[in-house]
């Protein structure tokens, strides 16, 4: 039997983009993939996040923060680091030869509600876009559609 890959997307907070991450892998691949998500400094998942995935028929809300000392870096086929270059460094990970997906985080942003969760989108739409065409990568599955409507 074919051993699964297994994906690590660490981020900062594990709070949004991690999390996003994490969710679109787990939509799209389904039992064909292990998929995880970590921070270096784990907070909540912020409530904006869970929002624009929930639009995106996209659940959530039962993954949690989860901080990268717990992880075994070399138990992971790929591991993805989502980081803000305006803001943050991507982290050293001895052990680990990641990617790297350099996103701006959507929680620092000040503004309206309407554009606060405006940034949130775009975001997971970027996301998503990177997701679906690392699994194409991993898996060699075609690329599927979007997960949902998006506005």
């Amino acid at each position: 039997m074919a051993k699964i890959p297994q994906i690590l997307f660490v981020s900062a907070g594990n709070s949004a983009r991690g999390q996003m991450a994490e969710g679109f892998a787990r939509y799209y691949a389904g039992d064909r993939l292990n998929a995880q998500s970590a921070g270096t400094d784990p907070d909540e998942v912020d409530p904006h996040a869970l929002w624009v995935m929930n639009e995106a028929a996209v659940d959530i809300k039962q993954q949690s923060a989860a901080p990268l000392s717990d992880k075994k870096l070399e138990g992971f086929d790929r591991v993805v680091v989502i980081y803000d270059p305006s803001r943050e460094g991507a982290p050293e990970l001895p052990g680990a030869t990641p990617s790297h997906w350099p996103l701006t985080d959507p929680r620092g942003l000040r503004g309206s509600p309407a554009q606060i969760r405006d940034a949130f989108r775009f975001s997971r739409n970027e996301i998503e876009r990177r997701v679906k065409s690392l699994l194409q990568d991993v898996l060699g599955a075609p690329k599927a559609a979007s997960a949902g409507t998006r506005t």
